[in-house]
């Protein structure tokens, strides 16, 4: 030791190994005020000491040795130097510090330098300072040269080079890379000596960034890794004076902890001045001398003191952060903290031998360390973390101490001192005994050692008696770690007996519970009742409570329940802890305690206010902190008890939330997602159930182990047995209390939390980021109000919420159409099979009808009449009769508006769904009321599917008399005539008019056929045109019907007759119902037939039924839909009061069909009945029974529309005409002449054998060969003796063809010839005669034209192989077919015969091409050998040589040879599609292009209809090879194919009559079309096997809309495609009618009949006339969505994909690139004042307009689409930049308020920085101001764009509009809402309030937020009162201020939209300053006012007390004039606010 001093005292102290020849020995090495010492760390003996003026230097070795850094130091002893080597973890820190002492060495001379430079600080200023670099810190000096900073070189990470910041650089502190910026002229020097110093003194290199810093960069990244917004974001704030020895006094800051740091903030700006990671904090000291001081120790050394009035409440907020953070050891302590005791940094634990050591320090003081056992305890604290020991298990080996014994003899000594009422001797000894409770040894040894228990209980009630915070504190953090284990592997049984001992005594457990309610009550002691609220936690929450003893917790449980109302007082605590800890017991106590208790506390959590804060946490709590899931998840546990069986607090929620998203409480559906419970810690029943089986475990380990280790241990004699634990065998195991719940939570809380995230759009639930906004606002505000309300009152005076009243409302759903909990208009978008449930329709219904009754509105009377009509139809077994029917019919009588009219009728339809309705509907007179509406369907008539001949249309019959305005009588005139008058104004409403039907002259207005057209605006959008209209009435009177049957159960006849059908059936309703049938529309047709059968059923009228003319007209309709109709005749047509004289047959002449219908077909109709006769009637039947056909059909609708014309053509002028029955004359049909019918059958036809079906054929293969053999066979007979020539020449006739064909002529030759030569009239004649018999047998015979062998018989032959391989291919498919050979001969030679066009010519060639077929279609192998041998050349030519020969005239049906042409070319043509499914084939088909033009052709003759749909089929089967398709497609086969399409009759399907292709041509010619649709479907490629060609689907798009081909490509329903294609649509997908037909098929005529090709894109350049001038998107009609907004889009999101494409498309040629239009522009610069009219056309705009508007009703009709425009939203704010087109920034503006109420969205607009954009709008044009506010108010819960929103001048937007006298009160809210919404963003909000603060008085912010109609009213009237002096001189100098500020802001961003708005002026002037330079203001209260009136009530009277009496104290300190006014301001408010004086802390 060179030298002592006694005056030293070390400062730091580290743990470090000394290196001599002797060896190495640990030391400690400590840093003192005079010297360095080091210390023997056993023994605490100094072993060295040097005085700094022996010092020479001390510096490190570049050399580490095992990870260990070495330095030396140099020193002067006895007149030489000597050295000695250290080495030690932290070397850079011993060096630093070491340095700091570096002028006191000796001959020292510090190596520094000055720098003059700049502190660029936290409120972007540049203050002057100079940098002074030393050889362990970079100082900074201020002007007065004191130090004012210092940065360790060992602490700093890198420096860093400022960009476009001259001479600036960054150093970065610490490990969260704190940043700090300076200046400097000598840069380069600066850093050079930094780094210098650094590596010389430190041995460290300090890098520099190969990356600049911008300076914008370095002011969002100045506090380094806590720069985020979620680091910044605090949940806390506490006012805190900072203590800093360079200010006097000290500085405001704002304390503020957020999930990861503690910030300190400036209260004027808001401004983060520093920030830090909450994990760094090492301990709190909690000054007992000041009662609001403390100070926060942080890990790498650094001290920070701060003075406030909430101090414990700050600490709790800070030990309660620091914890969830992950720093478990952080600590509170009263007493000042020695750094000379901890002998390593604070960042790291010490070894396990230094722990031990310490332990052993305190058991055995050293004796020459001159210590007492105090100081060891200290020192203990000081090194072993709070949490405990960080070694407390025995190491393996024979030597090592027993730790549990180091353990329970320090835990024995500590107990053993009393240190009296010494506060820092307590607090040390009852701190260690938690580190040493904390350990299982210590844990264990409180109930198992002997006296451990006994004294610690005489300690804690020496302690508790002390009446001390700090002390309390302390013994309740060491009781906790006695009730819960702190360590791991912990017994539940030492658990459970601890707390067995620690509660046993209740006079204790009272006390303990006292101090909570003491604390509570004087809102002191955070501290103390956060440490008993984990007591109580242990002892009486789950999982912790199992092991509480069943008496002690219902005891203890008792006394917590007496205390409740301070238990939950600790909810307004702003503690996460505290307010977990008091929800964690209030769950306990509701749960398990009495039904009394639990009841009492469920009402005291709703007047305490708990509800409403548990509401607030558990549903708007954001943040991933676990304290913040735990608390929100607990909260919701809470609520689930709380609502459990209680109605106020379910009422509470009701009016809170809407039902919709309540209902999900009462679902049983989980949650998609898991959640993770964050409540229950450790399973107790498992722990148990490990501890008995380790028990038997332990046993068999020690038998093992003594039996290995006899042998090692005989040589040591010694007692090797294992120490066990001598347990009591009579010892119980753990049982643990089971935990009750007596009241249990019946809601599904999870599933309600989960969807309140999610959004949702639904009839009764509108549920989205603006309601959920809406809600939190709502709830804060209330929480606000109540926290206000309660510091108005005194402390002993309790306070209950006024929970009751309570009520959420939300603005957002203010326009939404909402009766009970259902928006209407959701309601009436939903199908049936998706709709919402409807809880009570029935209160629903007549809540609607409420809404209705009370509407003016007629809009509002159609939405509710409508949703009336759906809820009662969906409900109308609930709701039951609906008593106010007879109203809603009178309604309807004197109903003007056709809207409402449809709306009304509507409803009824569904009315008449209950009987009792009916009735009441019927009384009310409504069937006269609906038939005069509706025969309105004469004026509405559509055009039949097949058509008679009609008349020339014209003007009308005259039918309508009227009065002129003299009285006189005019007439008659016609009705257009009529309506002629009434536009020249000859006529009114009023004239009086009379026409046929009418009972008397009626004013013009109550004649319904005037009502509703002349007297109405024919444009009114009603719900149904006229057919509609009536089609819905004939349903009605249907459904009426069906109610009164007219027979019953038991099949006996009612009478008298039902009510509805008697009235039905009088004639002035029935015949105007059966003209109905005149429209000829198949609805009403359908359901006219349906309707009569109804009434006509058993009814009297019956047999007069006739008079009418129903049969006439019936029969006349000529759609497809004929079944009802059938069924009507049959029922009818025998029971007429009528005989017919001219029928043949008794039966028939009953029937009133006989003059109408043959005989045959009224016997059908009786045999066979009505389905039958149906199918018949719409056929094509030629059979023994029935020959019917449509031609027979129009015949007779010929007939009879010539029979009944003169009365049909006055239906159009007069529809209530009534038809005058005349008889008509039977009608003959040409058809039938020549044919013998004979009772039921026509005799031709049943003799005809060919028509039955084909017997089974028992051995196909056999028959086949017996078929080719008769085949050779027959070809080897003789051709007949006489030809044909000869047989024309016998019988003197020409022998041309023509001739011999025509029968007559034949027939007239013979019988001349016959009557000459005949044997009896001429005897020399016979051989003549017998030449001209065989002759004339030959020309008539069926082989007349055979000179070969029997030709029939090879007909039949071939047919008979065709029939066999037909019905049994698989059975021949193994065969190959050995008969080709002779099959192609024969096609081949019958293709070249000169004959085959003959008469009689061609069925060979048929049946031969007809068995190839089937031969083909059986085997591949029979495939292959006919392309061997050349069957598909002989093929083609057969084809080739018949097409051409298709014509015109060509018939299907036609017995000659014609008809063989289309067989012979379907059968070839089905020969080549079934071998194009063989690649061989295909590839020889290709070389074939004349077959392609062939089978164009054979598409143009529409009378072949079975030839055109096998030349369909063949397309389709050719179609699966791309060059096949291209053959096709470029001979023109899609101008055949596409007019087929147009032929097809939907109806024929649809009317439910079977019918089929051979007796119904319709039926064909729909096959024809489906055929020809598959076929383009093939050639385009949409089918599965065929390959996509673009050019047929170019063509099909440009000819059939690109709709029609998706239809085509998706579904392989042509049905669906052809309806589409053959009816009239106007929807966004699709514009189609007559004259697009007609236009397209020109179109296509001309290039089908064209010679060349004139269309080398074949169809692709075709563009409809009715499309040219339509706007198409995505293949949708923009014009047409935005009319039909409803409209149900397919493929929303794809359509919504392409009208952003579209719109950015539009974008780009509105906005011109600015690079390309002026490359001199900076290319940050962007002109956002374009005017359009300079860029583009008005069609682009107008384009551009249309494309925004139906991506509006796109979002608003799919909700949840808005996420799709994510990426979108600067194209959106583009354009906001096009000022001369306020309608395009209007609906823009629109689509980004529609897309805000979603989360995502909100998160992209922030990203897209788009904000001075839409801030523009409010100045450019009013009119957006209201939608711009409400979308701000929408996008303000995202605190990127509330940030932003400050930063680019939203404030002066904002408050320009809440200024404006001039504007609509209702916007002027919407901004003062929007500023409320402003201030309410934790990050930023506050800064918004200081903002706001610099324009409008305080006072006005608290307005804001608690009613913005309130703050309007404020700011429009005047005050003067103690908190605002407020007029119009104030009031017109803050409007210019504002005014001046927005003009100036407004120039500078028309240049560059950028510029941010200045706001870093802190001191300037307030906009209102001038009423305050008088004025002496403390807390925003102007002293003179408040003293002239002393009992005004302020705002913030804890503030005001506060900052009142520090400004007392202030003065006095410096005393000022303002003391007198001040403190007699004091006065006043103590005197006239007693309770504030509980706020005051002096």
């Amino acid at each position: 030791m060179a030298s002592f001093s006694a005056d030293n005292r070390d400062i730091t102290c580290y743990l470090v190994t000394k290196h001599s020849w002797k060896g190495k020995y640990k030391r400690i090495f400590s840093i003192g005020t005079l010297a360095i010492t080091t210390y023997n760390p056993s023994t605490l003996e100094i072993t060295n000491q040097w005085l700094y003026e022996d010092f020479i230097t001390i510096k490190p070795i570049s050399r580490p040795l095992q990870g260990q850094d070495e330095f030396v130091i140099l020193i002067r002893s006895k007149r030489k130097n000597d050295t000695m080597r250290f080495s030690s973890e932290y070397t850079q820190e011993i060096l630093s510090e070491a340095l700091m002492h570096m002028p006191k060495f000796s001959d020292a001379e510090p190596e520094t330098q000055n720098f003059a430079g700049y502190k660029h600080d936290w409120s972007d200023r540049r203050i002057p300072i100079l940098l002074r670099t030393k050889s362990y810190a970079l100082e900074r000096l201020n002007n007065n040269g004191e130090v004012i900073a210092s940065y360790a070189y060992q602490r700093m990470k890198s420096i860093v080079i400022m960009q476009g910041y001259q001479n600036g650089f960054v150093v970065e502190m610490d490990e969260h890379r704190r940043r700090h910026l300076f200046v400097c002229e000598m840069l380069d020097d600066l850093i050079s000596v930094i780094r210098q110093m650094a590596a010389t003194y430190l041995g460290i290199s300090i890098p520099v960034a190969k990356e600049g810093l911008t300076l914008e960069q370095f002011m969002l990244t100045r506090l380094g890794l806590c720069s985020r917004d979620e680091q910044l974001t605090s949940y806390v704030e506490f006012k805190v004076q900072k203590i800093v020895p360079r200010q006097s006094p000290s500085v405001k800051r704002l304390l503020c902890l957020s999930s990861t740091c503690i910030i300190e903030r400036d209260p004027a700006t808001y401004a983060a001045i520093c920030a830090r990671p909450l994990k760094t904090i090492v301990f709190v000291i909690r000054d007992e001398t000041d009662p609001q001081s403390f100070t926060i120790q942080y890990d790498e050394g650094d001290i920070r003191s701060y003075t406030s009035p909430e101090r414990d409440l700050i600490l709790t907020s800070l030990i309660d952060g620091s914890r969830a953070s992950g720093n478990q050891y952080v600590f509170i302590t009263c007493s000042k903290y020695d750094r000379a005791l901890r002998i390593i940094p604070y960042k790291f634990l010490l070894d396990e031998d230094t722990e031990s050591q310490c332990m052993r320090h305190v058991i055995s003081v050293p004796r020459l360390s001159g210590l007492k056992r105090y100081d060891l305890i200290r020192r203990f604290n000081a090194n072993v973390p709070y949490g405990g020991l960080t070694y407390t298990l025995s190491q393996e080996g024979f030597f090592t101490e027993n730790k549990a014994k180091t353990i329970v003899a320090c835990l024995e000594s500590v107990l053993m001192e009393n240190f009296g009422n010494e506060i820092n001797k307590c607090e040390a000894q009852l701190q260690c005994l938690h580190r040493l409770f904390a350990s299982k040894s210590g844990f264990q040894a409180f109930t198992a050692v002997p006296g451990v228990r006994e004294k610690l209980g005489d300690l804690v009630v020496r302690m508790l008696n002390i009446s001390n915070e700090c002390i309390d504190y302390a013994t309740v953090e060491m009781l906790c770690s006695l009730m819960q284990p702190m360590h791991s592997n912990y017994e539940l049984k030492l658990e459970q007996l601890n707390k067995q001992s620690l509660l046993a005594n209740s006079q204790f457990v009272e006390h303990l519970l006292d101090l909570v309610v003491k604390h509570t009550e004087q809102k002191t002691g955070a501290l103390v009742i956060a440490s008993m609220l984990d007591f109580l936690t242990y002892a009486l929450c789950a999982p912790y409570s199992e092991t509480t003893l069943g008496a002690i917790f219902d005891l203890l449980l008792e006394m917590v329940a007496e205390r409740g109302s301070s238990f939950y007082r600790l909810f307004q605590y702003p503690s996460m802890t505290i307010v977990k800890g008091a929800g964690m017991i209030m769950r306990a106590i509701i749960e398990e305690s009495t039904a009394e208790i639990s009841k009492r506390m469920q009402m005291l959590s709703l007047t305490e206010g708990a509800f409403l804060v548990h509401l607030h946490m558990a549903l708007l709590s954001i943040g991933r902190d676990l304290r913040v899931l735990a608390n929100k998840q607990l909260s919701g546990h809470l609520l689930s008890l709380w609502i459990a069986d209680n109605n106020a607090a379910t009422d509470l929620l009701s009016r809170c939330l809407p039902r919709g998203l309540l209902d999900y409480m009462d679902s049983l559906e989980k949650p998609r997602i898991m959640e993770v419970d964050y409540l229950l810690t450790r399973n107790n029943l498992e722990m148990a159930n490990e501890e008995s089986k380790q028990n038997h475990l332990l046993e068999q380990v020690q038998l093992q182990l003594e039996a290995k280790l006899d042998r090692l241990l005989q040589h040591w004699n010694l007692e090797h047995k294992f120490l066990q634990k001598k347990d009591d065998k009579m010892q119980k195991p753990v049982i643990l209390r089971k935990r009750r719940q007596r009241v249990k939570s019946g809601v599904n809380w999870k599933l309600f939390s989960f969807q309140f995230t999610k959004d949702h759009c639904k009839a009764d639930l509108i549920w989205n980021e603006t309601t959920r906004e809406e809600f939190r606002r709502s709830i804060e505000d209330e929480m606000r109000i109540l926290e206000q309300e309660k510091e108005l009152v005194s402390t002993n005076v309790p306070i209950s919420w006024n929970h009751t009243e309570f009520q959420v409302r939300y603005p957002s759903l203010a326009d939404e159409v909402k009766i009970g909990d259902y928006y209407l208009r959701i309601l009436l978008q939903e199908s049936d099979a998706t709709a919402t449930p409807i809880h009570n329709p029935g209160d629903f219904f007549n809540s609607v009808y409420h809404r209705f009754l009370l509407s003016a509105k007629s809009e509002m009377r159609c939405l509710c009449l409508k949703a009336m009509a759906i809820t009662y139809g969906r409900h109308h077994i609930t709701i039951g009769p609906f008593m106010d029917s007879k109203y809603i019919v009178n309604m309807l009588s004197k109903c003007s508006n056709p809207t409402e009219r449809d709306h009304l009728v509507f409803l009824i339809s569904k009315l008449v769904q209950n009987k009792d309705n009916v009735r009441e509907l019927l009384c009310a007179g409504v069937l006269p009321l609906l038939t005069d509406m509706a025969v309105l369907a004469h004026l509405h008539v559509q055009t039949n599917v097949i058509e008679a001949d009609i008349s020339t249309k014209n003007d009308g019959t005259a039918e309508w008399y009227y009065t002129d305005k003299g009285g006189k009588r005019q007439g008659p005139v016609t009705f257009n005539e009529m309506k002629r008058l009434y536009e020249q104004k000859v006529i009114f409403e009023r004239t009086q008019i009379w026409a046929q039907g009418l009972d008397q002259w009626t004013t013009l207005s109550a004649v319904s056929q005037f009502r509703w057209t002349v007297c109405c605006s024919l444009g009114t959008n009603s719900l149904y045109n006229f057919t509609e209209l009536c089609t819905l009435i004939l349903d009605i009177f249907i459904q009426m019907c069906m109610f009164f049957p007219s027979r019953d159960e038991n099949e006996y006849i009612v009478r008298p007759l039902p009510h509805v059908k008697r009235n039905l059936s009088e004639p002035i309703l029935l015949y105007q119902v059966v003209q109905l049938l005149l429209t000829y529309d198949p609805a009403i047709v359908q359901r006219v037939a349906s309707l009569l059968l109804h009434i006509l059923e058993d009814n009297p009228f019956l047999s007069r039924l006739y008079l009418s003319g129903v049969f006439f007209f019936i029969l006349m309709y000529n759609g497809s839909n004929l079944l009802p109709i059938a069924r009507f005749l049959h029922y009818t047509h025998m029971k007429q009061a009528f005989r017919s004289a001219v029928a043949k047959s008794e039966f028939v002449s009953h029937s009133i069909l006989s003059p109408l219908l043959p005989e045959a077909a009224i016997l059908y109709l009786e045999e066979y009945g009505a389905e039958k006769f149906a199918q018949t009637f719409l056929g094509e039947f030629d059979n023994p029974e029935v020959i019917w056909n449509n031609e027979m059909r129009r015949h007779m609708i010929e007939r009879i529309a010539v029979h009944i014309s003169d009365f049909s053509v006055r239906l159009p002028s007069n529809i209530k005409a009534l038809y005058q029955y005349c008889p008509i004359p039977a009608i003959d049909y040409p058809q039938l002449d020549g044919e013998l019918f004979c009772h039921v059958y026509y005799l031709r036809l049943l003799c005809n054998t060919e028509r039955f079906p084909s017997w089974p054929i028992r051995d196909p293969v056999t028959f086949l060969r017996c078929c080719l053999a008769t085949w050779l066979d027959e070809i080897d007979k003789k051709p007949p003796a006489m030809s044909l020539e000869q047989a024309c020449s016998v019988l003197l006739l020409p022998s041309n063809e023509s001739a011999w064909k025509n029968k007559a002529e034949v027939r007239r030759a013979y019988f001349k010839l016959a009557q000459k030569y005949h044997p009896d009239k001429n005897p020399d004649g016979r051989e003549i005669f017998e030449q001209i018999t065989s002759a004339y047998e030959l020309l008539t015979s069926n082989v007349q034209h055979s000179i070969m062998p029997d030709l029939q018989r090879i007909i039949l032959c071939l047919q008979a192989q065709s029939i066999v391989y037909k019905n049994y291919s698989e059975e021949l498919s193994p065969y190959k077919y050995a008969g080709y050979g002779q099959l192609i001969k024969t096609i081949d030679l019958e293709s070249k015969d000169d004959a085959l066009f003959a008469e009689g010519g061609g069925r060979l060639l048929s049946a031969a091409v007809e068995l190839c077929r089937y031969t083909l279609m059986s085997s591949a192998l029979n495939a292959e050998q006919l392309r061997r041998d050349a069957g598909l050349e002989a093929l083609l030519a057969a084809f080739e040589r018949c097409a051409p020969m298709v014509n015109l005239s060509s018939e299907e049906d036609d017995m000659a040879v014609q008809v063989q042409l289309p067989l012979i070319c379907i059968h070839s043509l089905y020969c080549f599609g079934t071998a194009a499914q063989f690649d061989a084939c295909r590839e020889k088909i290709s070389e074939m292009p004349t077959l392609f033009i062939s089978i164009c052709r054979l598409l143009q003759f529409n009378h072949v209809v079975r030839l055109a749909c096998a030349v369909a089929e063949c397309i389709c089967s050719l179609a699966v090879c791309t060059i096949l398709q291209m053959h096709l497609f470029q001979s023109g086969v899609i101008w055949q194919l596409i007019p087929h399409l147009f032929r097809y009759d939907y109806t024929l399907d649809e009317g439910g009559v079977e019918h089929s292709e051979e007796t119904n041509k319709q039926s064909l010619l729909n096959k024809l079309a489906r055929s020809g649709c598959e076929a383009l479907a093939c050639l385009a490629g949409f089918r599965q096997g065929t390959p996509d060609n673009d050019g047929v689907q170019k063509s099909l798009r440009a000819m059939l809309t690109p709709y029609i081909c998706r239809l085509m490509q998706q579904s392989e329903d042509n049905d669906r495609v052809l309806k589409i294609l053959n009816s009239n649509t106007e929807d966004p997908y699709l514009i189609w009618d007559n004259s697009i037909r007609s236009e397209l098929l020109e179109f296509v005529e001309y290039h089908r009949t064209s010679i060349s090709n004139t269309s080398e894109l074949f169809g692709g350049e075709f563009k409809l006339s009715a499309h040219e001038k339509e706007l198409i998107v995505g293949d949708i009609f923009i014009r047409i969505f935005n009319e039909q907004p409803n409209f149900n889009i397919q493929e929303p999101k794809k359509f919504c994909m392409d009208l952003l494409d579209f719109v950015q498309e539009k974008a780009d040629q509105l906005l011109e690139d600015e690079k390309e239009r002026d490359g001199k522009k900076d290319d940050t610069m962007i002109d956002w004042c374009i005017e359009p009219a300079t860029i583009a056309s008005d069609e682009i705009l107008l384009h551009a307009v249309m494309s925004l508007q139906a991506l509006a009703n796109l979002l608003v009709a799919n909700a949840g689409l808005e996420i799709l425009l994510i990426g979108y939203y600067k194209l959106l704010f583009s354009f906001f930049k096009l000022q001369e087109s306020v309608e395009l920034q209007g609906i823009a503006l629109k689509v980004v308020s529609l897309t805000s109420v979603n989360r995502e969205c909100v998160a992209d607009i922030a990203d897209s920085s788009q904000l001075p954009l839409l801030f523009s709008l409010i100045l450019q044009d009013h009119s957006f101001i209201p939608t711009v506010l409400s979308t701000m108010i929408t996008l303000a819960s995202n605190t990127k764009i509330v940030k932003e929103s400050l930063e680019y001048g939203g404030l002066l937007h904002i408050l320009s509009v809440f200024f404006n006298d001039q504007f609509d009160p209702t916007t002027r809210i919407l901004a003062a809402e929007l500023l409320a919404k402003m201030q309410a963003d934790k990050l930023t909000g506050p800064r918004w309030s200081r903002f706001i603060v610099r324009f409008l008085p305080p006072i006005f912010t608290d307005a804001l937020r608690d009613s913005p109609q309130t703050a309007l009213s404020m700011f429009d009237s005047t005050h003067e009162n103690p908190e605002l002096i407020w007029n119009d001189a104030v009031r017109y100098n803050v409007k210019n201020v504002v005014s001046h500020k927005l003009n100036q802001l407004n120039s500078l961003q028309l240049q560059n939209p950028c510029t941010k708005w200045k706001t870093d002026v802190a001191n300037e002037k307030c906009a209102y300053s001038d009423v305050m330079d008088d004025e002496l203001v403390i807390a925003g209260v102007f002293l003179r006012l408040f003293i002239a009136n002393p009992s005004w009530q302020v705002r913030h009277p804890k503030q005001f007390a506060a900052e009142l009496i520090e400004k007392v104290l202030e003065c006095m300190e410096r005393p000022t004039p303002d003391l007198d006014i001040i403190t007699s301001a004091f006065v006043a408010l103590l005197s006239n606010h007693p309770t504030v004086a509980n706020h005051v802390y002096i």
